[in-house]
């Protein structure tokens, strides 16, 4: 994908020169596209599982902050 990234982008030693190349680059530029968004997306995905213990953890703290204030706790408890 680089290379062809390099070659299609950069235009240095390689062009498009036919209508049968100019096609064929273009279906590689879409089904480069669409791997580089799956790979983002399965990026995306981990790094959302990665956060997830965080994520539970302020939950639940908020969950607790609401609770305290619900009951009108003092604020020396609260802390």
């Amino acid at each position: 994908m680089f290379y062809h990234s390099a070659l299609v982008y950069s235009m240095v030693d390689i062009t498009v020169r036919t209508i049968d190349e100019l096609g064929f680059v273009s279906l590689l530029v879409i089904v480069s596209a669409i791997i580089n968004a799956l790979i983002y997306g399965q990026f995306a995905v981990l790094t959302e599982e990665l956060k997830k213990n965080t994520n539970e953890f302020l939950e639940n703290f908020d969950n607790v902050n609401a609770v305290m204030n619900a009951e009108q706790l003092p604020d020396h408890i609260k802390e």
